[in-house]
Formats: structure tokens, C-alpha cells, sequence
């Protein structure tokens, strides 16, 4: 009576843990999608910033090298910052970085007010006082100019040192504060970003469902490895030996499989993306994602399949030694013939 309860919780069981793994293994995926959309939406806002600060930089240098102190500096472009506040995600941004953006553009403010000023002024009729009001607020710009020239530089490098901790510094394109560069943004860098993400996406989905595949065969098996040879008295060893045959193969295929396959796959997305940064352009989106080596997969399905026939056989009652024995030297070779075994020995000849 208890190995039917047994057998029943473990039929009801079975199924809730495989919904269950796969359950976290999505929820696990968005978080990390998640995470990662946060981290670039945080480095376009530092890299849109950080343009339109280095763009007024330029503008401002080539006033104060001309000493044109009239109404040119009112003309700053501020939309990148001002997008970032009306849309509530200087919030991403550190508390810190915040207040020294905030006073960079509150710098750039006066010179605004300061420009507005002299532009009404110069409409109105000439007078001495007028001349006088007109000297005082032209030195003020001057000395307003000069402290904006002093702030905008610090504010670069408060966003270059936040988009180091990103990954990610300086945005393409876009020379440091400290540095002067004529080189030219890469115009399709969006594009390749966008190439590079659909490409992990759909990488990182396919290594989920193959986890999902591999839980459930190791979940399934067990539980009719249990069923079948729990009851049987006598058998200690050869039923624990099964179950770690069990999880420890198919376990070892997974991690040789896939987990290392996706590990070095993401070695080269961070070439991509070093090349990216280089202004570079990247390979097209179908060559960027790994086709299934033909050989390889059908290796693979082989060595499934092999799996699933050993323990098949041993349920019917074939001997579980001879024929594990077999099974596991048909599925070396054919391990070393699909996953360039060949290839490797050829080399190794051919090496001096």
C-alpha cells in the first residue's frame, strides 16, 4: 500500500517539477533580459549625454577662442538631458552623478539668461548708463563662460567613469574630456547592437529549451528507473548505480553539449562588441548566430538515443553490464568521430 502511494505522489510530482524547473528557468531568463535592457538604456542616456556635452564643449571653446561674448552662447543643445528628466530615468543614473550633471546644466542656464539679456539690450536705445549695464553683464558672461568651460569638462568624466562601470567607455565615437579625436561615429552602431541582441536572445532561448529537454529526460527516466526497480529486493547497488549513471550522463552531455558551447559562443560576443566600440561593423545577423553542425547534432541525437535504448534494454531485462559496456564504446566513437576527433589527430600528424 505504500509503494502505491509512493508511485502515485511520484506521478504527481514528476510532471509539477519539470513545470516547476521550467518555470524558473524563464523566469531566471527575463530577469537576466531584464537586467541587461536596464544596463543599455543606462548606457544610451551616458552616451547621449555625454555627446551633447562634449558638442557644447566645441561650440563654447570656439566662442571664448573668437571672444564673442554677445548673445551665441543662449544657443546650447540641452534636448538630451531634458529628454532624460521629462522621461524619469535619470533615476538610473548614481545620486551622485545626478547633482554634477544637474550643475553642469544649471551652468549652462545662466549662460542662457545671461545671452537672453544681452540680446534685449542690444534693441534699446544707446546711453551711458545703458553702455555701462551693457559692460556689466558682458564681463558676467565672460566670467560665466569661463566657469561653464571649467564645469563641462568634469561632468564628461563623471559619465566616462559611469559608463566604465558599464562596460562601455567612452561611447563610440565620442573622444573622453581629457582627449581630442577626429574620429567619426559609426552611423549603423545601433544597428549592430541590435544585431548583437537578437542574436543572444535567440542564443540564450535555445540553450533554455535545451535544459528544459535534458531536466526532463533526467526527471522521466528516473522516475521509471524508481517504478521499475524500487521494489525489487536485493538490488541496492544496481539500482543507486543506475540512478547515477542516469543523472551523471546525461548531466555530463548537458554541460559538454551546451553549457560550454553557449560559454565560448560568449567569448565572441564580446569581440563583437570590442569591435563595435572600435567603430567597426559586425557580420550580418544569420552569421552571427551558430547554425547546428550537422554532424555534430546528429552525434548528439546518437548519443541520446543510445542513452535511452540502454535503459530501455535494461527494463526489458537484457544484462545491464554487457550492455552498458557496448553502448558506451559505440558511444565513444561515435563522439570522437562527430566531434572532431578526426580532425584533431590529422593535425596533430601534420604538426612538426
Amino acid at each position: 500500500m505504500a509503494l502505491d502511494e509512493l508511485q502515485v505522489a511520484l506521478d504527481f510530482f514528476a510532471p509539477l517539477l519539470g513545470v516547476l524547473i521550467a518555470f524558473l528557468a524563464t523566469a531566471w531568463w527575463d530577469r537576466e533580459k531584464k537586467k541587461e535592457q536596464e544596463k543599455e538604456d543606462r548606457r544610451r542616456i551616458l552616451a547621449a549625454v555625454h555627446k551633447e556635452l562634449q558638442t557644447n564643449l566645441a561650440f563654447l571653446n570656439e566662442l571664448d577662442k573668437d571672444e564673442t561674448y554677445l548673445a551665441g552662447q543662449m544657443f546650447l543643445w540641452r534636448d538630451a538631458y531634458q529628454s532624460v528628466i521629462n522621461s524619469g530615468k535619470i533615476i538610473m543614473l548614481d545620486p551622485k552623478n545626478q547633482t554634477q550633471l544637474a550643475m553642469v546644466y544649471l551652468y549652462m542656464k545662466q549662460l542662457e539668461i545671461y545671452g537672453g539679456k544681452v540680446l534685449a539690450m542690444l534693441g534699446t536705445t544707446s546711453t551711458p548708463e545703458s553702455k555701462e549695464v551693457f559692460g556689466v553683464i558682458t564681463g558676467e558672461m565672460k566670467k560665466s563662460l569661463q566657469r561653464t568651460l571649467d564645469i563641462i569638462p568634469k561632468g564628461l568624466k563623471v559619465l566616462e567613469a559611469e559608463l566604465e562601470q558599464l562596460g562601455a567607455s567612452p561611447p563610440p565615437g565620442v573622444p573622453p574630456a581629457s582627449q581630442s579625436s577626429n574620429a567619426s561615429p559609426n552611423p549603423n552602431r545601433d544597428i549592430d547592437l541590435l544585431k548583437v541582441n537578437l542574436a543572444a536572445d535567440y542564443r540564450l532561448g535555445m540553450l533554455v529549451g535545451m535544459i528544459g529537454i535534458y531536466f526532463a529526460l533526467i526527471v522521466g527516466l528516473l522516475v521509471a528507473w524508481y517504478e521499475t526497480f524500487a521494489s525489487v529486493p536485493n538490488i541496492l547497488y544496481f539500482y543507486y548505480t543506475g540512478i547515477v549513471l542516469i543523472a551523471g550522463i546525461l548531466g555530463a552531455m548537458l554541460i559538454t553539449q551546451e553549457l560550454i558551447p553557449y560559454k565560448n559562443w560568449l567569448k565572441q560576443v564580446d569581440g563583437w562588441f570590442k569591435r563595435i566600440e572600435k567603430n567597426e561593423r559586425i557580420s550580418d545577423l544569420i552569421k552571427l548566430v551558430p547554425l547546428p553542425d550537422r554532424v555534430r547534432t546528429s552525434g548528439h541525437f546518437v548519443l541520446i538515443l543510445m542513452v535511452l535504448l540502454d535503459f530501455y534494454l535494461t527494463i526489458l531485462g537484457y544484462p545491464p553490464v554487457e550492455l552498458f559496456l557496448s553502448l558506451s564504446a559505440v558511444g565513444i566513437t561515435v563522439a570522437f568521430l562527430t566531434g572532431g576527433g578526426v580532425a584533431l589527430v590529422r593535425k596533430r600528424r601534420a604538426a612538426p
